[in-house]
């Protein structure tokens, strides 16, 4: 959730690409089908070349799935989480597939992707952990409250234009033997667009020199 002075509080919906640590959209809105609606408009350019979805239980997802990113009867393998329903035979939640797969069959695909072993929505959770407690708005406690909704949205583009662009990139940079980042690499500098980490206050502040 976001917080805007004097309204209601918003909520924030992220298509994350969970294998390449890459946000592909977002949008901000009240939490019911006509928001989420809109990020699945902005996605529907991926119509029919989605592998794999991954969501919880949340049932405006399944229509939106099938009308924006599948193409006729054929629709991307998708896993659901319910963490509504918990299976104490297991001791996990609920989760299964959607139009006609198996979750057996979601989990392979998990593991062939190599994001996991089992469908889970750990990867996001862990992406709007990072989120909030970098962006301002997203903190409960936090004075800084957005008075303008553009606003708001604004300062969540530039943060994702940050995390996609800018930020040190764990699959590109040099790890330690406990996997930790030893040597930053973004994916602007393995692109060849810039060949200096910059931070966040960088970006914002950058001022251009023209000879």
């Amino acid at each position: 959730y976001v917080k805007l002075q004097g309204k209601k509080k918003f909520y924030g919906w992220i298509a994350y690409d969970s294998k390449n640590k890459f946000i592909i959209d977002f949008v901000i809105g009240v939490r019911n089908d006509e928001t989420l609606e809109q990020l699945f408009i902005k996605l529907k350019r991926f119509r029919g070349k989605v592998k794999l979805v991954l969501i919880d239980g949340y049932q405006g997802y399944e229509k939106f799935i099938s009308s924006y990113l599948g193409i006729k009867r054929k629709k991307p393998v998708t896993g659901v989480i319910n963490k509504s329903r918990f299976n104490k035979k297991t001791g996990r939640f609920y989760t299964y597939g959607l139009f006609g797969k198996s979750g057996k069959t979601v989990d392979k695909i998990i593991q062939e992707l190599g994001i996991g072993t089992t469908i889970s929505t750990a990867l996001i959770e862990n992406l709007n952990s990072f989120i909030r407690d970098n962006v301002q708005y997203m903190k409960r406690r936090s004075k800084g409250l957005s008075r303008v909704f553009d606003w708001m949205v604004d300062i969540f583009v530039g943060y994702f234009f940050f995390h996609n662009f800018v930020k040190p990139h764990w699959g590109l940079s040099k790890r330690s033997s406990k996997n930790w980042i030893e040597i930053g690499v973004t994916p602007a500098m393995s692109c060849g667009i810039t060949f200096t980490q910059f931070s966040l206050y960088g970006i914002l502040t950058f001022s251009p020199t023209l000879d």
